[in-house]
């Protein structure tokens, strides 16, 4: 526990209580599969002081306030269910990187970004190529997409 830096979990559905790894203090990267976590059984991972990568699979989630936010959390990787809305951005202090499947509501996510200059990395699987935002709106602080 003492020296363990990353940690994945993967096709584990009997893993329902995340609590125990709290006491891996020098954790500094996540991979969960959390196709069998509602999102409340989160929460314990804000407990994780060293976390900076957290990689979440297969989420069920549709807006990112639904997660509890780790505030030491630069990198947030998800491969959700659904696109995903940006609310709650503002409660991730440390994030620079985001890697997401899909927006939602294309127009307001480019809004937020915009007001989060502090995120510099943005990844979408599924780029809405198909959609102009209705008005011009730039996210200064996105140095790669």
């Amino acid at each position: 526990a003492e020296t363990l830096e990353w940690l994945g979990i993967r096709q584990c559905p009997g893993v329902r209580d995340l609590g125990p790894l709290a006491g891996l203090r020098n954790l500094t990267q996540l991979d969960l599969d959390a196709r069998e976590l509602r999102l409340g059984e989160l929460a314990p991972l804000t407990e994780l002081p060293s976390l900076s990568r957290l990689v979440l699979d297969h989420l069920a989630a549709d807006r990112l306030s639904e997660i509890a936010a780790h505030p030491g959390v630069t990198g947030l990787y998800l491969t959700n269910d659904r696109p995903l809305a940006l609310d709650g951005l503002d409660a991730w202090k440390s994030l620079t990187t985001l890697d997401l499947l899909e927006l939602a509501a294309f127009d307001d996510a480019l809004d937020t970004l915009r007001e989060h200059p502090r995120l510099t990395r943005l990844r979408l699987s599924k780029f809405p190529w198909a959609h102009r935002p209705t008005r011009e709106v730039s996210a200064p602080g996105i140095r790669e997409l």
